[in-house]
């Protein structure tokens, strides 16, 4: 039976909807049923529209539908609009501006060439069902919209920083600030249901308190889930690493299931994505968040880190030319807001004993040739 919460909520999430939004639905009908025909379905949506032809059964079997003309399929079409216009309310004379829609379009002549095929070429059963399903779904399709719509055509909220630091609340008064570069996307049903998200890059959270509802956070190989607490979570896709640093609260760190880690005030997860090891310490979060001010920090940071952050802050490559910095590298420096390139280029060459040049959007550095020789 279809769940009645969805129903009522995809009822008004229908009302008041423009004519463009209720072709969007009705697209969605064909579009989704043409890849059960093309055996692209996934097996839950196999599952929901066989068991649903199985209630409510067909206006048309396999043989009928082969004896159907092409003039005869926009008139089907229509009926399967009609049917759903009346369940959901929707304006009938919407099918003027449906039935022009290419996407319709090409539904109808797929069918025509299903017909055309069929009439040479015995089909498999299953086939024969996927087509005869394809003009008989009149009956099944209200029950789709309560079910399926809501969870298609609700879009997922995306956050995106760019190339600045924002700072956003979420609709379950969770507050959160966002390094350039990061991404966050909020599930379809967030702080209806549950309050699950998925983010890439730097965030920090001050996840509003719901003993009821955990906050969930998916990255990469992790997840760490709250119930109320501050802490902040480095997941860049260009790094080795994933650290996870705690400000207030317990903070619960779980992979393919299994906890892993409870965070507490000022500890910190450091979780490789490639080995799968991971270790906790000791780490004052203000070193961990000390982007929020602006300000470049590096704990420990290596090459690639290194790299990323200066094209964070300046916009530049870096490039480092025959292990300039050596084969371990393990940086640690903080910057204000308004340091420049070339504050951050002398401290980093100091450190190393290394030289650099600025050539268009590229930050080379180098070892002089007689260094060269001397390390050799």
């Amino acid at each position: 039976m279809i769940n009645r919460k969805i129903e009522k909520r995809t009822r008004e999430m229908m009302k008041g909807s423009t004519p463009e939004w209720r072709v969007r639905r009705f697209l969605f009908v064909h579009t989704l049923l043409r890849r059960y025909v093309r055996g692209e379905a996934t097996d839950r949506e196999r599952e929901v529209i066989e068991s649903w032809r199985a209630e409510e059964g067909n206006s048309f079997n396999g043989e009928q539908f082969q004896e159907l003309p092409f003039s005869v399929l926009t008139q089907v079409n229509e009926r399967i609009y009609r049917k759903v216009a009346i369940s959901q309310e929707f304006p009938q004379s919407d099918w003027k501006l449906v039935a022009q829609q290419p996407e319709v379009k090409l539904a109808e002549y797929e069918a025509m060439i299903n017909t055309a095929h069929t009439q040479h070429t015995p089909k498999p059963q299953k086939s024969k069902l996927a087509t005869s399903l394809y003009v008989g779904v009149a009956a099944m399709i209200a029950i789709m919209f309560c079910f399926v719509l809501f969870q298609y055509y609700t879009p997922n909220e995306v956050l995106q920083s760019n190339h600045n630091i924002i700072s956003e609340q979420l609709p379950d008064n969770t507050h959160i600030q966002m390094n350039r570069d990061s991404r966050l996307t909020l599930s379809r049903d967030f702080n209806h249901h549950s309050r699950k998200v998925e983010m890439t890059g730097e965030i920090f959270f001050e996840v509003a308190k719901n003993t009821q509802k955990p906050f969930i956070i998916a990255h990469s190989v992790l997840q760490t889930q709250v119930k109320g607490t501050s802490f902040t979570i480095c997941d860049y896709p260009e790094l080795d690493v994933s650290t996870i640093t705690v400000r207030t609260g317990v903070v619960s760190v779980s992979t393919e299931g299994k906890q892993i880690a409870m965070l507490t005030a000022n500890k910190q997860l450091l979780y490789n994505k490639i080995t799968g090891k991971y270790t906790v310490r000791d780490r004052s979060w203000q070193s961990s968040a000390g982007w929020i001010d602006g300000k470049i920090v590096w704990v420990d940071a290596n090459e690639k880190e290194i790299a990323m952050r200066i094209k964070q802050a300046f916009n530049k490559e870096l490039v480092i030319e025959k292990q300039a910095l050596g084969t371990n590298v393990c940086f640690n420096s903080e910057f204000a807001s308004n340091a420049t390139l070339n504050q951050v280029m002398e401290r980093l060459m100091l450190v190393y004993g290394t030289q650099y040049k600025i050539e268009g959007e590229q930050v080379i550095v180098f070892r002089k040739l007689q260094e060269e020789i001397e390390i050799k």
